[in-house]
């Protein structure tokens, strides 16, 4: 091979990954129903489901449903539409039809139930008049629901408001996620660091009425996935929620941007980082922020 001319010279290389892959039988695999079956037949109504969507291909039509499915009846009936017409999996071309004419002319502007998974953590948006409920709405409207959600075997845990509060519901306790009080046992305990993240979450004016996370097992380091796919991320447990960050030891780390365990946590942290680096190297000029 002929040389290119170029002048040689060193490299450093950093290798960044914000997250791994967490392996399992799916949720559908192991119980023999979906996440969305589930709650449907709680419910006694079908959802609009967009759950088993072809995982990163469909990445960015999942983003879009799951932000137009929190925007009230009409915006569900647009996820619906596109969930539809994304669809690949094999059915019958009248079926196709007959399913997307039932979800472009509801008969009323009564929101349908949505429920959307991402690898292992599933959201579900509650059918009525669009408005999020909290733990005691859930209650009223759905008896029954939440402990069903929280009792199932293939559940880890289960995230609602709780009036000004948010809480993390399991099968055998609960945790405040503002106070960090637990009663009976932590659902939250097996995934770490999820707390202040869930705390956060809930409180976006997108987010679900209800956020459920399926099981970890950690003797075997696997999670149930609610898309179909036995390799996963998308939610907590497993390799996941392990990210991996190699560069140069000389370079160090800067002992202002970590944690009281000695970490850089959070994308925005890292990223501060990593601009110091560029910035010490002479590729960035320092802006200041």
């Amino acid at each position: 091979m002929a040389e290119s001319g170029a002048p040689a010279r060193p490299y450093h290389l950093v290798l960044v990954s914000d997250h791994g892959q967490s392996q399992g039988a799916t949720f559908l695999q192991r119980y023999g129903h979906s996440l969305e079956q589930l709650v449907a037949e709680h419910l006694g109504e079908p959802p609009l489901a967009v759950a088993d969507a072809q995982h990163e291909v469909r990445g960015s039509v999942r983003l879009m449903t799951s932000e137009l499915a929190a925007q009230g009846a009409a915006g569900r009936v647009a996820a619906g539409l596109v969930s539809g017409a994304t669809e690949t999996r094999e059915s019958s071309s009248q079926a196709k039809v007959d399913s997307l004419s039932a979800v472009a002319e509801p008969q009323s502007d009564r929101a349908p139930l949505t429920v959307i998974g991402s690898g292992n953590l599933g959201g579900i948006w509650l059918p009525g008049d669009g408005k999020r409920r909290d733990r005691a709405g859930i209650d009223k409207a759905h008896p029954g629901l939440l402990d069903a959600l929280r009792k199932h075997p293939g559940i880890g845990f289960v995230v609602v408001a709780d009036r000004k509060r948010v809480v993390a519901l399991g099968a055998d306790g609960e945790l405040d996620l503002d106070s960090g009080k637990a009663t009976g046992t932590n659902p939250l305990a097996p995934f770490a660091d999820a707390s202040a993240d869930f705390a956060r979450a809930v409180r976006f004016h997108s987010a679900p009425d209800i956020y459920v996370g399926s099981l970890y097992d950690a003797r075997l380091d696997e999670v149930a996935a609610f898309e179909e796919l036995v390799g996963c991320h998308g939610g907590v447990g497993g390799w996941q929620t392990r990210p991996l960050l190699v560069f140069p030891a000389a370079w160090g780390l800067d002992a202002d941007l970590l944690d009281d365990q000695g970490r850089l946590y959070g994308a925005d942290v890292v990223h501060q980082q990593l601009v110091r680096w560029l910035e010490r190297l002479g590729h960035r000029k320092d802006l200041g922020t």
